[in-house]
């Protein structure tokens, strides 16, 4: 048993560890070499479709899935409430200009600018590692404008502590990725319940379940 930090939703839990067996599978090479490409997880996979085979049923802790996407680093904390960004030549995008509300969803195919939209935020605020950001390559120059609730500022932030959480924000790329339309409603509706940040998710399509109090923003 040991303890194991987690994102600043949550507080520190206990986690206990699985034991795992290293085990030969047989299988196709070109299927193999495909799944590979996809970036799929094939152990993930088989343990998935042993178990449908035996029939046996796996909980699903939303908690926890927001916690792996944490450690991915495909969910990110920013410490303040975004009301709007606006872009003009970042990466696929030539204009583009977006309003957030508590909970978002921007949907969008292949390189129409979900993720970019994601390293705007990120770039604007903390993260050093996005300071090459990707200028449309039609363009010589880019621009990047944060809307904050109270003012509106490009790229000169002043933050001041607030302990009204709904003031922060949580950004997760492709927020439903290995989650089926049951799962998917019960990570939204964790979202919506418990984890009191605005978020800031993308998806490449809409999973069928209920959008009831979503904004969602179609590129």
């Amino acid at each position: 048993m040991k303890l194991v930090k987690r994102g600043p939703w949550t507080r520190t839990v206990k986690e206990f560890s699985v034991g795992k067996k290293n085990t030969l599978l047989y299988m196709d090479a070109s299927l193999v070499r495909k799944a590979k490409r996809e970036g799929l997880n094939m152990s993930e996979i088989a343990e998935q479709a042993i178990r449908s085979q035996l029939n046996i049923k796996t909980g699903f802790n939303p908690s926890e899935y927001l916690n792996d996407r944490w450690a991915e680093d495909t969910a990110r904390f920013i410490p303040m409430r975004i009301k709007g960004i606006e872009l003009t030549n970042i990466g696929p995008l030539r204009k583009a200009k977006l309003e957030f509300h508590d909970l978002n969803i921007i949907v969008g195919g292949n390189a129409t600018g979900k993720t970019t939209i994601l390293t705007s935020i990120n770039y604007a605020f903390n993260d050093a590692r996005f300071k090459n950001m990707i200028i449309n390559e039609s363009a010589e120059t880019g621009k990047i404008r944060i809307e904050l609730p109270e003012r509106t500022k490009f790229f000169d932030f002043k933050f001041e502590k607030d302990k009204n959480t709904y003031r922060k924000c949580l950004l997760i790329d492709d927020a439903f990725a290995r989650l089926d339309p049951e799962r998917s409603q019960k990570f939204l509706d964790y979202l919506k319940k418990e984890v009191h940040l605005q978020v800031i998710m993308t998806c490449m399509k809409l999973p069928e379940i209920d959008m009831n109090g979503v904004n969602v923003i179609r590129l």
